[in-house]
């Protein structure tokens, strides 16, 4: 029952489909577009009421870099930036230090490993997603 879907999150309906899904799977890839507010919002509009977005995007700074070194992110979020954005789209975020974080042991056993990883807001496991209804959208009159 598992499926793999690609595409382009700031045109979902096109590139992914009209589907409500059960689980969305994003890691390093909103870092990487110009209009993150439009993909966030198909994605909670294509996300089941009690599905799961499961997500990473690197934030080891305090503060957003608006010119990352890598000329392919737009921007690096800070740890406290990505999860007041987060909150926009979900009532609840779970960061690796909130104590209903799964299987935070794995993290902890390569703690000082070579795949050392840092916990800040990466990765993030996003849950009850925020629908607001707009008079405005297709359908709706």
């Amino acid at each position: 029952n598992l499926q793999f879907r690609q595409g382009d999150m700031t045109r979902w309906n096109e590139t992914i489909g009209d589907d409500q899904l059960d689980c969305i799977v994003s890691f390093d890839t909103l870092e990487h577009i110009n209009h993150r507010e439009i993909a966030l919002e198909n994605l909670v509009n294509h996300l089941m009421q009690k599905g799961c977005f499961l997500f990473s995007s690197p934030c080891g700074t305090d503060i957003n870099d608006l010119s990352p070194a890598w000329a392919y992110h737009k921007i690096e979020y800070s740890s406290s930036s990505l999860y007041d954005l987060l909150n926009r789209y979900f009532g609840k975020v779970i960061a690796p230090n909130h104590p209903e974080f799964p299987y935070r042991d794995v993290f902890d056993h390569l703690k000082g490993s070579q795949v050392d990883y840092l916990l800040r807001m990466n990765p993030v496991i996003c849950y009850d997603p925020i629908i607001v209804k707009n008079p405005f959208s297709p359908g709706s009159s």
